[in-house]
């Protein structure tokens, strides 16, 4: 399923065959959830087999299954704005959206490429682990791949802090009632165009003032929005 990224900006619906229209969560409704608990609710939707493989628990669990839960439910009211069911045919539980919208074993990938689109959550790592991994290896494998999630979460602006920028940091004031009608992915798309922005005014700055001497040089803006456009 192509995405039309240019609809995806203006905060369009996504439609999805045969299930419905998918529609961006706003700001505010983000918040009236909070903002991590939203997430956990996508969880069940955005989880992968290298998410699980590490774990010899869940090395047999079915990831169309773990759909189906109450939380589920309620984030799947939230996105298609319809009255939610479930049914069961051929030994298998599917989704009934609205009316007669079905999301199933058929369409489950499309909806969770929508959703990561939606959120701006990159596409899963499915390199799996290489296989007669000595104990050792397994271990230093694990303690990288540890690491590398914690300095990534480091890194990661929080939800007021994404706001507190867009809000803030532009030309003119923003207010509270404006970011709310946000959908996230504009949100997200505002926030790194104002960073980048913000961080080209200040290297010219140093680059004009007297006191520094500046010898690297900087993409002008308009490259950085350019680059931006094309994720």
């Amino acid at each position: 399923m192509d995405i039309n990224k240019d609809a995806l900006l203006m905060g369009k619906p996504i439609n999805i065959d045969n299930v419905g229209l998918l529609y961006q969560p706003t700001i505010d409704e983000i918040a009236m959830i909070g903002y991590e608990n939203y997430f956990k609710l996508l969880l069940p939707f955005i989880i992968s087999e290298r998410d699980l493989e590490s774990e010899s628990e869940y090395e047999k669990v079915d990831l169309y299954d773990i759909t189906f839960n109450e939380g589920s439910a309620l984030i799947l009211a939230l996105l298609f704005k319809q009255d939610i069911g479930t049914d069961f045919i051929n030994g298998d539980f599917y989704w009934v959206i609205g009316e007669d919208g079905v999301l199933n074993r058929d369409n489950i990938e499309e909806f969770k490429k929508a959703i990561r689109e939606i959120n701006c959550l990159k596409e899963p790592d499915n390199n799996k682990i290489p296989k007669n991994l000595s104990p050792e290896q397994k271990r230093i494998h694990e303690k990288m791949k540890y690491h590398r999630k914690r300095h990534a979460e480091k890194n990661i602006p929080t939800f007021k802090e994404m706001i507190n920028v867009v809000m803030h940091t532009g030309d003119s004031f923003i207010s509270y009632e404006e970011v709310g009608k946000f959908t996230y992915y504009q949100l997200i798309n505002s926030y790194q165009v104002m960073m980048n922005l913000n961080s080209y005014k200040e290297h010219k700055d140093y680059n004009l003032s007297m006191k520094y001497d500046v010898k690297e040089s900087m993409p002008h803006w308009t490259e950085t929005i350019k680059q931006l456009s094309k994720i």
